[in-house]
């Protein structure tokens, strides 16, 4: 899981009424073995910076957060799982289709 995607859900939690119960939740699938939380490395910086870069010169930037999450998908040949379309904007994305 990107790191991204974790701060993301911390926020979410943050502004919901039932963050002791989701934060517990999510905890107890943090530590399962098959799970790991993928940091930012500097070839992510990299990746954010040519997304960043090409998404505004078409007049079509997105939310920084999802950036960086596009950025770790490119980064580890992902698949992003998400109900946000803005992400079939960002080249060399693998989305999840439902």
């Amino acid at each position: 899981m990107s790191v991204f995607v974790l701060t993301e859900l911390y926020a979410g939690f943050k502004g919901g009424n039932k963050e002791k119960q989701n934060r517990a939740l999510l905890e107890d699938f943090i530590i399962k073995n098959a799970v790991e939380i993928l940091n930012a490395t500097m070839e992510t910086a990299e990746i954010f910076a040519k997304i960043n870069s090409k998404l505004r010169t078409k007049g079509k930037p997105i939310p920084l957060n999802d950036v960086w999450i596009a950025s770790h998908g490119i980064e580890y040949n992902a698949t992003i799982i998400s109900y946000d379309k803005h992400f079939s904007s960002v080249e060399g994305v693998h989305i999840w289709t439902y």
